[in-house]
């Protein structure tokens, strides 16, 4: 995880596509997933078990989308999916494609030579593959954390329910506790804490997307919740052409924890307010798609004493 500025785009230019979306759609685009934390160098890792699907060239059906990009020739890309949807064929691509996903659910195709592609991706309601998978109970953040925050783990820990239910009561800490930032001089300041990456961020609270979802992370591991952490893009708006895009600007990150009831993965963000990416579109462009409403927020205990003495 790393928070980095990005800079923005002057009035009336359009950042290019990596993806281009048709027809416009927008929301949560998963990549991939990590269930590994590496203490010693403060990444996420995971290991990959990956199982070949053959693409049928077919047509574009009412419902479907088309999700379009040039790719290098031999190299494994990744392909940016939403939740409701799967890989369903190839849209009018000459060249072949190799198609693989890992035991998470999650695409990568890639072609013999340079060449611009277009993959059908088909709506499905039933259990997708990423819902599924053996939850990692073994995460350890090394994580020397505030007496504030000791205190709420210990607080949520005697909950009466389920992984879900704890998680959330993580998930409003977490984003009322931290706030959004992108200053990139932070990853330094967190990588050589002497509290540990975790401990850093609990003293200091600055967070992006990335940072924060890892730090939401850790506090679930503290109690026993499996998390993973997934990687993809947020996509919102769309081109003067009618299709959404994704660019080098639409990255984001947030994560999944383990419902033991139903057995499935559960999406959840906690990313602090501030993010560009998660903040209502007001180009008057939207598109449809699965965007899920931010978590919201509460007063602070600092602010509830407060209140209370007044």
């Amino acid at each position: 995880p790393s928070m980095d500025e990005m800079a923005r785009l002057k009035e009336g230019e359009e950042a290019g596509a990596i993806w281009a979306i048709e027809p416009g759609y927008g929301g949560y685009f998963r990549q991939q997933s990590f269930d590994k934390w590496d203490s010693m160098q403060n990444k996420w890792t995971g290991q990959y078990e990956f199982e070949s699907v053959p693409l049928q060239r077919r047509l574009k059906d009412e419902g479907d989308l088309v999700i379009a990009a040039q790719l290098p020739s031999q190299q494994w890309v990744r392909v940016p999916v939403p939740y409701t949807y799967v890989l369903g064929g190839t849209h009018g691509t000459a060249t072949t494609i190799e198609t693989q996903w890992d035991q998470n659910g999650d695409y990568v195709v890639r072609t013999k030579r340079p060449a611009q592609v277009a993959l059908v991706l088909t709506p499905y309601t039933g259990v997708l593959p990423y819902h599924q998978g053996e939850p990692n109970e073994d995460l350890n953040f090394e994580a020397n954390l505030s007496e504030a925050t000791q205190a709420k783990l210990e607080e949520v820990r005697q909950i009466n329910g389920g992984n879900i239910s704890r998680a959330r009561k993580l998930l409003a800490y977490t984003i009322g506790r931290l706030k959004y930032s992108n200053d990139s001089s932070y990853n330094q300041v967190y990588a050589t804490h002497p509290n540990g990456y975790i401990g850093g961020i609990d003293g200091l609270k600055q967070a992006d997307c990335d940072v924060a979802n890892t730090y939401f992370a850790a506090l679930c591991a503290e109690l026993g919740i499996p998390v993973r952490h997934v990687t993809g893009q947020m996509v919102k708006g769309k081109d003067n052409q009618g299709n959404s895009r994704i660019t080098s600007g639409t990255g984001h990150a947030w994560s999944e924890m383990w419902d033991e009831i139903s057995q499935v993965w559960v999406r959840m963000d906690a990313t602090p307010p501030g993010d560009p990416q998660l903040q209502e579109d007001q180009s008057g462009e939207g598109v449809p798609g699965d965007y899920s409403e931010q978590e919201a927020i509460g007063p602070t205990d600092e602010e509830l004493l407060a209140l209370e003495q007044k």
